[in-house]
């Protein structure tokens, strides 16, 4: 059994903890700008930069682009702001709806349809984000994320429940 201070040796050491921290980096680098399996890479976008294929989730893809658009769009006021508490209740639910449509209902969507709607997701996003740390506190925007976070919880909950039974 090793003594504790063999143990305090081993994390105090620069080269371990380096060794360590290059090998997750090695082994997670590979979900950095995708988080799909390769059983899944269909919902990616695929670009060849020399010898290697890198992946690019095509929803998140959205995603990213809908965050900068939404920062945007508040910060040079292009809306009024009586839309952006609607925007935030609506806009998720496409991307939720699809979501739930492939996952339970073996719907077929496509990289353009997860990418257009990730934009609206991001927006949301980003809308969200600003509302709730320039009205802190408010317990409407709140509400809406602790909801859109639960329903996925539970969804993702009941997709991995069945994917165990179907296996």
């Amino acid at each position: 059994m090793k003594s504790f201070r063999q143990n305090t040796d081993r994390v105090s050491n620069p080269n371990h903890f380096k060794n360590v921290l290059t090998k997750g980096f090695l082994v997670s680098f590979k979900y950095v700008l995708s988080h799909h399996d390769q059983k899944d890479y269909h919902r990616c976008y695929c670009f060849n930069i020399g010898s290697n294929k890198i992946y690019l989730c095509a929803r998140c893809l959205g995603i990213y682009i809908g965050i900068i658009l939404g920062f945007i769009i508040y910060f040079l006021e292009f809306i009024n702001e009586k839309f952006y508490l609607p925007f935030l209740i609506i806009a998720p639910l496409f991307t939720f709806i699809e979501w739930a449509s492939v996952s339970f209902a073996n719907y077929k969507s496509n990289n353009f349809l997860r990418t257009f709607l990730g934009i609206f997701l991001g927006v949301a996003y980003a809308f969200g984000l600003i509302l709730f740390f320039v009205k802190f506190p408010n317990i409407q925007i709140t509400l809406i994320g602790f909801i859109y976070a639960l329903a996925a919880i539970v969804l993702i909950y009941a997709k991995n429940k069945i994917n165990k039974q179907k296996n």
